[in-house]
């Protein structure tokens, strides 16, 4: 896959700000006929990377830049795609807490750190991935804008859910329900 980052900004920002660049790559292969989505293999392949990078250069924190939306959108996404109400958490503890995964933007909106970035006058990418409208998250997006048309505040909703989980009124698992002696004997006599 190709896409570029402006990475001469990268570095010169971190040079003003007195903070060490360190620059990696991934090599990305994907085939179109596989089952699992482009973004879904690229993001795999960074994730690795960087787990990787912060053990080798001694970190215990990493800080990612997934917001608000990210948070929303994964949380449909895992019900949609893997059956399971979960979400990315601000802070995780990973690796037998040998690293700490923190997500300082999980309360502000994309749209408020785009108009940040622009008043900052940050660069976009140089190069875009050729993907990026063909994603999953791309159709929960829709489908989020399809819930605010029902309720305004439903992005608000969603995002306020993760944080007020009511375990009592969620259906149990299947396997804890066993039919009763009776009907089950009488289904195997029919």
């Amino acid at each position: 896959m190709d896409y570029r980052a402006d990475t001469a900004f990268m570095q010169r920002y971190c040079d003003e700000h007195g903070v060490q660049f360190h620059l990696r790559t991934i090599d990305v292969q994907y085939d179109p006929n596989d089952r699992k989505p482009a973004c879904f293999i690229c993001s795999w392949k960074r994730r690795k990377m960087l787990f990787a990078t912060t053990n080798q250069v001694g970190c215990n924190k990493l800080a990612l830049g997934h917001h608000m939306d990210d948070t929303i959108e994964t949380l449909l996404m895992n019900m949609i795609n893997h059956a399971s109400i979960s979400s990315i958490p601000p802070k995780l503890s990973m690796f037998d807490g040998t690293l700490e995964l923190i997500r300082p933007l999980t309360t502000c909106h994309d749209t408020e750190l785009r108009n940040y970035a622009a008043a900052k006058e940050f660069p976009t990418e140089v190069k875009r991935c050729q993907y990026e409208h063909d994603t999953h998250r791309s159709d929960v997006r829709e489908l989020i804008q399809a819930m605010e048309r029902i309720n305004r505040d439903a992005r608000k909703n969603l995002y306020r859910s993760t944080q007020n989980f009511l375990a009592e009124y969620v259906v149990s698992s299947p396997t804890n329900h066993k039919p009763r002696s009776g009907a089950k004997r009488k289904a195997s006599n029919e």
